[in-house]
């Protein structure tokens, strides 16, 4: 049967009533505990005006007759605390029914998705918005970044970690410094000098490569940035050549209609860490990429 909505949505203003009632209530089975770190991202959010309406969400189970809640387990924790909430928040709940826990399950991982670009973008510039200087930042720097960390972390499964665990990086000193860090390699903006840096693949090589040393990766991305290697067969050089001469075959990156200029993101990724390595050697090399093999680690 899957999942089916009962009624129609409605949206209530929030009070703390309500929250404790969410709060306590039932959670699905195999739920994440909560995240104190993320509960203190949405009280800064909060105390800064930041909120949009949150969606909260139930669902009943024919098998095990209870119910339970799907959606709302940081907000209803957070603003059960407030007798009265520093700003108006209205929550849009919904109810569900389903047979068994199976399409419980599958239900709930229906809100731990976060594939809309738009709820991203808004969670990335919310999280970055607690911290004064990350809040100068570009949102698109902080969007690679964010996606640049998950993906050295969590490799190809990055995309199905929960966009607000994504951005808890930008709560870490060391997430903070790195986007600061990206943000002075890239010059602030997309401009013809730094427009070859601007792509997810190569914002998580860098990642990779400011892990193991941060100030050879400021010299080695900016000599690949600007194409200053002393030699033109010096790894930095080659790197700079052929991003210069590839787009990525996703998203706005896919523009080509040669398909001889387009790289799929593995293999810029890839081929941005043999420069790295090959660099740190003092060695050279033709980026050699071989779809089927290990993804190399950053020496």
């Amino acid at each position: 049967m899957g999942y089916e909505l009962v009624g129609t949505p409605k949206t209530e203003k929030v009070t703390q009533q309500l929250a404790v009632r969410f709060r306590d209530m039932e959670p699905v089975p195999h739920d994440r505990p909560l995240n104190p770190k993320r509960v203190e991202a949405y009280r800064k959010m909060l105390t800064a005006g930041l909120f949009r309406p949150v969606q909260w969400a139930t669902v009943h189970c024919n098998e095990t007759q209870a119910t339970y809640r799907v959606n709302g387990k940081h907000t209803s924790n957070l603003f059960a605390e407030y007798e009265e909430l520093p700003q108006v928040i209205h929550a849009t709940i919904e109810h569900y029914h389903c047979d068994d826990l199976d399409d419980v399950a599958r239900l709930y991982a229906t809100f731990d998705s976060r594939t809309q670009v738009r709820t991203t973008n808004d969670i990335n510039r919310a999280f970055a918005a607690i911290d004064d200087e990350l809040s100068q930042v570009p949102t698109k720097i902080i969007n690679l970044c964010v996606t640049a960390i998950a993906f050295v972390k969590h490799g190809n499964e990055y995309a199905k970690v929960a966009a607000a665990e994504r951005a808890e990086c930008l709560l870490e000193e060391s997430g903070k410094r790195f986007v600061l860090w990206v943000y002075d390699v890239l010059g602030g903006h997309c401009g013809e000098k730094t427009r070859l840096l601007w792509r997810g693949p190569v914002v998580a090589a860098m990642h990779a490569c400011y892990q193991k040393s941060r100030r050879d990766a400021s010299e080695f991305w900016l000599a690949v940035r600007d194409g200053t290697g002393a030699t033109p067969k010096t790894p930095d050089r080659v790197l700079h050549r052929f991003l210069l001469s590839k787009t990525v075959n996703y998203g706005g990156g896919a523009t080509s209609k040669n398909a001889s200029a387009i790289a799929a993101p593995r293999e810029m990724y890839v081929k941005c860490l043999h420069a790295w390595n090959a660099w740190r050697r003092g060695a050279t090399t033709d980026l050699k990429y071989h779809a089927q093999a290990k993804i190399p680690a950053a020496s």
